[in-house]
């Protein structure tokens, strides 16, 4: 038997508290413009900005992680909840070996997520924040579960390893069209620039708002060669 601490993330909560935290924020500062205690030109203005997005992610970061022990053992897996979310009070889970279809174990820029899908058509995921990442036994967890089901496939319990996102079919032909998108708006963008209708600053902060596209177009490919490799 093995036991993790894990440090669980909600999504949907960190991103509708930092929208209601932002917005409150917004306001409080647009107030004290109003009432001429800040400058909307003067310096001192971004420590206030600066400090309001630090207390509202800390915030909703707080509001937004519940701390689970999970245990592994001869059994299945067993999920104990020691706090909970905001407004959540979610019930500890019991798993048999028998009761899981297949686990996947999927990175992502800010979150690596656990999904285990059960044979009655239900999904158990684990959302694990990166910044966590070396603070609990998360790593650990997947690394130990990957082997453990190894372990009793060989004892004829079967547990399959599903695909992740960036290994479906869909996402290679995502990919493929994210690439002649990139490819066209990078002709477009030499183009107007030796116009002079484009501002070179300006094609630098078009480059890094597609950050999240190369991401995924890195994901795709480093998938596809480790799919390849194993072959």
């Amino acid at each position: 038997m093995k036991s993790y601490t894990i440090k669980q993330t909600s999504p949907w909560l960190l991103v509708s508290m930092l929208l209601i935290t932002v917005s409150i924020g917004m306001g409080f500062l647009l107030l004290l413009k109003q009432q001429q205690v800040l400058s909307a030109g003067g310096f001192i203005i971004w420590p206030f900005i600066i400090g309001m997005f630090w207390i509202s992610y800390y915030m909703s970061k707080h509001i937004a992680t519940a701390e689970t022990e999970i245990i592994i053992d001869e059994v299945g897996i067993r999920q104990t909840w020691l706090t909970q979310f905001l407004f959540s009070n979610k019930a500890d889970r019991d798993i048999k070996w028998i009761e899981i279809r297949e686990y996947v174990y999927q990175p992502e820029r800010n979150y690596h997520i656990l999904k285990i899908k059960l044979t009655s058509g239900s999904v158990i995921k684990i959302h694990h924040d990166v910044f966590d990442h070396k603070k609990d036994d998360f790593n650990q967890l997947q690394l130990d579960l990957a082997e453990k089901v190894d372990q009793l496939n060989k004892t004829g319990i079967e547990i399959g390893k599903g695909k992740t996102m960036y290994e479906t079919k869909a996402a290679l032909v995502m990919a493929i069209l994210l690439v002649v998108f990139l490819l066209v708006a990078v002709i477009v963008l030499i183009f107007l620039a030796s116009r002079g209708a484009v501002k070179p600053k300006n094609v630098l902060v078009v480059f890094a708002g597609i950050s999240p596209i190369l991401y995924f177009l890195a994901q795709v490919y480093a998938h596809r060669q480790k799919k390849n490799e194993s072959v």
